[in-house]
C-alpha cells in the first residue's frame, strides 16, 4: 500500500514504496535520502500570518494613540 504524506497543497513523497522496497530487499531499513520536503508554500503561509498579526498590532496601536488626544 502506497501513502502519501501532503503539507498544505503539495506532495511530500511517497514514503509507503520507500518501506516497501526496504522490507522486499529484507534489509529491514528505510533509506529516506530521496525523499524531500516543499518548505515554499509553508514559510509563504507563515509570512502572510505574520505580516497579518503585526498589522493588527499595527493598527490597536494606531486606535489607542487616537483615543489619548
Amino acid at each position: 500500500m502506497l501513502k502519501r504524506v501532503v503539507v498544505g497543497s503539495g506532495v511530500v513523497g511517497t514514503v509507503g514504496a520507500v518501506a516497501a522496497s526496504a522490507y522486499a530487499q529484507g534489509t529491514g531499513t528505510v533509506d529516506l535520502s530521496d525523499v524531500t520536503l516543499d518548505t515554499a508554500s509553508v514559510l509563504a503561509l507563515a509570512a502572510i500570518v505574520l505580516t497579518a498579526i503585526g498589522a493588527i498590532w499595527g493598527i490597536k496601536k494606531l486606535i489607542k494613540l487616537a483615543n489619548r488626544s
